[in-house]
Order: C-alpha cells, then structure tokens, then sequence
C-alpha cells in the first residue's frame, strides 16, 4: 500500500513537472520562440501573424512585424522587442513584460460585418492576464469608422490586460501640440466602456500654458464628461463626447470665471471676462454661444455666437457675432487669428 502510494506520488510529480519543464524549454531558447511565432494563428476570434523573431523570451526578444486580425480591428506592430519574466510565467501563467517598445503600430477599426446576438466581448482567455510595466510606442496611427486619422506620438504606458477590461495605470502621449496623460479602465462591453482622469497641457512660442483636468465615465458611443481648465484661465466644464470610433463630437456647458485677453496679446480695455458658454467641437470645427460679461465696458452681458475651426495654429473665424441687448447693437466678423509668437497675427 505504501509503495503504491509512492508510485502515484511519483507520477503526479512528473504530471506537473513536464508541463513546466516544457514551458521552461519554450521560453529561455531561441528555437521555442521560433516555435511560439510559428504556431499563432487561429486564437480564438483574433488571427496573430509574426514576421521574423530573434532572441528568447525571457532574455528579450525582437519580431520586426506583428498583426492582430479581428473582424472589428486590425492592428499592425512593427519592429517591437521586449522580454517576459520567467517567474510569474511558471507559477501563476501571468504573463509580465517588464519592458516593450515598438516603433510604430496602426490601428484600424473595423464595422461588424455581421448582425451578432449581444454578447460581451473578452480582452484575454479567462485564465490569462497580462502586466506591462514600461509600454514605449515611439508613433501609433489610428484609424476610426470614419476613415479619419489620430496620429498620437511618444507614448509611455503602464497596462494590465485582463480578461474583461484594461486598466491604465498611468499613460502619456503627444497629440499634435497637445500632451496627454491619463489613467482608467477600457472595459469589455458592447459599446466598449471606459472610466478615468486625464490631464491635457500645450505651450507655444510666445503664447500662455494650458491645463485642462478632465473626468470621464460612458462608452465609445457617449462618455459624459467633467473636468475644469486651470491655464490660462479658470473655467469649469461639463458635457459629453459622442460617436468617438465614428464622426466624434464634444458637446459642453462651461462657466468661465477670469477670461483674460492680456495673455493672448490683447489689450486691457475689457478686464476680467466671465460668463457662461456652450461649447461644441468636432473634426469639422467648433462653436460656443452664451453671454460674456466684460467688466471693462461697464455693459453688462454681451451675446456671443461663434463658429470657427483650428488647424495648424490658425483659427477660422467662420462668423462670429456679439450682441447687446439693451442697446441692441450687433457686430460681425469673420477672417482667421494665426498663432505666432508675440502674436496673435489677425
């Protein structure tokens, strides 16, 4: 009986040995990398394909083209190296990167070809989860529904992908002059979900520092939105931005306290500026109407109605309106303000 005992002991041993005796051989050589490259494929609902991988695993590894293939994303990596820490592989098959860098990756959304049941999508298997402590993406091309592209560049990110959603630890990217960090979740839902901070800051040659905190909690189809702007003025802010993987559009109310036109190159004539604004913006451009008090021409409220666009420091002035009621006099304009240093150039 008790050789028996120790027979079956001595046989679950070797059960659970091999597995990780295998996975050992698969992640320390070049030849199980080789092996993991050429056997991706079919995962699933997602198609993986690598080009050409040198290294190992663990001691790090390089692969000069990779593609993720959903029918509602296509995602291209080139030239990424990173490496996987053994430990947490064997033990808790949780796959840590503690370093990965890419040069560039496009993503492409994708419409649903297909009219499916609801059902609630999954990032991973639902035994996997994925730690990357040091995210690095020199330049990432996103392209939308709409066929427009967000070009976002330098990105840093902390990220641990688990089955249902994931989370952002911390993230920083340039977004043309705009430098973004944030902190969330990206959840596994119909639309995907997501919830967060953001901090967004520019600066140009002869123009005021902006800052702008934002809170978020909805879906890629509506995210309602909070937050305030710190530079160049104080302003609190709250609405929603809508059809983000289609033609996006940011709808707001913003209570503006201490608008001042000095830093911007103005004069003085009508201090301290305050009122209340509604907001849009979109690909296409942006609007704001309200009523504006500048105390400097002891008026009152004056009505405001602006359509314009930006595009590469110049702001068109499509039309731009202000009313005063009491008086009712009325001025229009229209023409464009170039951002230059010691400027702005009218």
């Amino acid at each position: 009986m008790r050789l028996r005992r120790k027979m079956l002991l001595a046989a679950l041993a070797i059960l659970l040995l091999v597995p990780s005796a295998v996975m050992y051989l698969v992640v320390t050589t070049e030849a199980g990398l080789q092996f993991v490259a050429s056997h991706l494929g079919k995962m699933g609902p997602v198609t993986v394909t690598a080009g050409t991988v040198k290294g190992t695993l663990v001691d790090g590894f390089s692969v000069d083209r990779l593609r993720i293939q959903h029918r509602l994303s296509d995602v291209r990596i080139d030239h990424a190296a990173g490496r996987v820490e053994l430990l947490p592989l064997l033990l808790l098959q949780r796959i840590t990167l503690p370093e990965v860098r890419a040069e560039h990756v496009d993503v492409t959304l994708l419409r649903d070809p297909l009219d499916r049941p609801p059902q609630t999508p999954r990032f991973l298997p639902a035994f996997l989860r994925i730690d990357g402590d040091a995210v690095h993406v020199d330049s990432a091309d996103i392209t939308l529904i709409s066929g427009r592209v967000v070009p976002l560049r330098n990105i840093d990110s902390t990220v641990t992908v688990l089955p249902r959603q994931i989370r952002v630890r911390s993230s920083k990217l340039d977004y043309g002059i705009e430098h973004i960090e944030a902190s969330g979740h990206f959840l596994a839902a119909r639309p995907f979900g997501l919830d967060g901070d953001m901090e967004i800051s520019w600066s140009m040659a002869g123009q005021p520092d902006w800052l702008i905190l934002a809170r978020f909690d909805g879906d890629l189809d509506k995210l309602p939105l909070t937050g305030r702007i710190e530079k160049p003025f104080h302003a609190t802010f709250e609405g929603a931005a809508t059809t983000l993987t289609r033609n996006w559009r940011i709808a707001a109310h913003a209570r503006v306290r201490d608008f001042d036109l000095q830093p911007f190159g103005g004069g003085k004539v009508l201090g301290i500026i305050s009122g209340e604004l509604d907001v849009t913006a979109a690909a296409e451009g942006f609007t704001a109407r309200g009523a504006l008090i500048p105390p400097g021409l002891k008026a009152g409220a004056f009505g405001v109605d602006f359509h314009g666009a930006y595009n590469n420091r110049v702001v068109t002035i499509q039309r731009a309106t202000v009313t005063h009621a009491p008086s009712h006099a009325r001025a229009t304009t229209h023409g464009s303000v170039t951002i230059v240093r010691n400027g702005p150039e009218l």
